[in-house]
């Protein structure tokens, strides 16, 4: 069990210092960026990033959520 977290916690830091090396390169980190190669690449980070960074999907527009009605 423990070998299985430390080749995780490895593949992890693997990805992590790519994706650096990665943006270092490139301008910015968009959602595209995400959604149309870097899923592929890096696989782990990518579903936090998609998990974490992504909007909320509503249908109520921003002014009415936010207005005091």
């Amino acid at each position: 069990h423990q070998s299985s977290e430390d080749d995780l916690s490895r593949a992890s830091e693997r990805e992590l210092l790519s994706f650096e090396a990665d943006m270092a390169r490139l301008s910015d980190a968009t959602m595209d960026y995400w959604s149309n190669n870097a899923q592929v690449k890096f696989p782990l980070l990518g579903k936090v990033v998609l998990k974490y960074l992504a909007a909320p999907i509503t249908s109520v527009p921003s002014e009415q959520a936010f207005s005091q009605a």
